[in-house]
This record gives C-alpha cells, structure tokens and sequence, in this order.
C-alpha cells in the first residue's frame, strides 16, 4: 500500500498462489482464490458547538474497537497519509490526529471495522467534551462515497463538538465598580446614621 492507494477500493493482488495436496488423486497443483484486499479512511471535522466554525489544534488518539488498544503507526500508512494533520508520527507509535485550521482532520490505510477516536487535548479555549470519544466504522464509503469511479467524492466528515469555555467577570470591571460603589454607599450611610444620633 502506498499514498496512490484509493480508500475503499478492491487493491489488485496480483499474487497467485499454488499448492500442492497430497490428497488429491491426479497429483495436479491448484490455484487457490484470489483474495481481495482493502485499505479504508475516515474524515473528521472538529467544530465549535454553538457557531459551527472549524476549530484548530484539537489532539486525538485512536484504538481500536475495545477502546484501550492503541492503533500504531506501520511505514504503509505513513506512506499512505503523510506527514500533515499528525503528531508523534512514527513507525510503532501511537497513531495521534491533530484538527487543522478548518477543523478537519483524517486517517487512511486503516483496515475496515470500528474505531475509538478520544479527545485529548481540546483547542485552545474550549472544554474537552463530556464524552470525549467516539466510535467510527471504517468500510469501503467512510472515505469517499464511491471510490470506483474515476473522480471520487469525499464522504461526510464526521462531526465532533466542543463548547468554550465560560468566561469570568475581569477583575476591575463593571461588576467589581458595582460592588464598590455599593460598599461606599453603605459606609457613607452608616456615617450619617452615627453623627445624626451624635447630634440628637
């Protein structure tokens, strides 16, 4: 598999195989069946939870099914996807996704089945959702709709969303001049208070 490889699309294998069996009466080798080869991908677009816009930065890792075997990286999918949208991209590392300017994001050379995909690090001034994982099928359209045609279009990506975080009052602005003001007041009316019983 190389970077030429088309997500969902039968790969040729042009390996025969041929083998002998002993039980055979005529002694003539056969030729087993072809077996078909996949390679699939999944897109991904990391989004604000209120406006919708694309959001940068975000880290993910990804297991497999089970949620806790961690998908590493082989020389096949490095030459399948490159060095962009990637961090720590080594042959026997953790595969870990980075969201681009846009928000989107992907994997390819992955073989078909479910995925976890888990948040770990959020965009800068955003929450980690509350369920930061999500589980994905990969198969022969998570990547492009329809890979056999000639000019494939990409599948939808799937969406994950993160909400900011909630902003604090400044400190020295209105709502501390509010409380201020309040204070001089009542310090200014208990003063009026005393020196009027002073003077009665």
């Amino acid at each position: 598999m190389n970077e030429k490889a088309v997500m969902g699309k039968t790969i040729d294998n042009k390996v025969t195989l041929n083998y002998h069996n002993s039980g055979n009466v005529s002694g003539q080798p056969e030729s087993a069946d072809t077996p078909e080869v996949h390679t699939g991908g999944i897109r991904f677009i990391k989004k604000d939870a209120v406006n919708g816009k694309g959001l940068e930065g975000a880290v993910f890792e990804l297991y497999e099914a089970d949620g806790t075997t961690p998908v590493k990286w082989t020389q096949a999918m490095i030459n399948a996807n490159g060095s962009a949208g990637f961090k720590d991209q080594a042959v026997g590392s953790q595969v870990k996704l980075v969201s681009k300017k846009d928000g989107t994001f992907e994997i390819k050379g992955l073989k078909y089945g479910k995925y976890v995909l888990k948040e770990v690090q959020a965009p800068e001034g955003y929450n980690l959702p509350d369920n930061a994982t999500t589980t994905v099928t990969v198969n022969k359209v998570s990547y492009y709709k329809d890979p056999t045609i000639a000019t494939p279009v990409a599948a939808d990506p799937v969406e994950i969303l993160n909400n900011k975080i909630p902003s604090l009052p400044m400190t020295g602005g209105i709502g501390a001049l509010i409380f201020a003001l309040t204070g001089l007041a009542a310090v200014g009316f208990a003063f009026y208070e005393i020196k009027k019983r002073r003077q009665a």
